[in-house]
């Protein structure tokens, strides 16, 4: 189990996030490639197949994705006001303190 982990680890640092959430099928033949060349599955002559099931982030990446689409969020929320609307803004929040 840990070998065929490996393996994929080392399949999907090559790839981009979207390659990886859509290549479950190339993920799995790759994988196999790789077990069916270790030593240790040639040394037992093992048969196997491969399916990728699911892709899931570590904790630690799944925190950075939801840091950097926030960000991403937050970007794009200030690109929705134009020049013109950023007086109109300041003036509503200075009559709001003036209140």
């Amino acid at each position: 189990m840990k070998s065929a982990q490996v393996a994929a680890r080392a399949v999907t640092q090559r790839m981009t996030l979207p390659e990886v959430l859509t290549s479950a099928t190339a993920i799995g033949a790759e994988v196999a490639d790789a077990l069916k060349n270790s030593e240790l599955i040639a040394d037992w002559g093992w048969r196997f197949s491969t399916c990728v099931i699911s892709v899931k982030p570590t904790p630690e990446m799944a925190k950075a994705l939801e840091a950097k689409q926030e960000r991403r969020c937050s970007a794009n929320r200030m690109k929705l006001f134009t020049h013109a609307e950023m007086p109109l803004l300041s003036k509503n929040a200075v009559s709001r303190k003036a209140s």
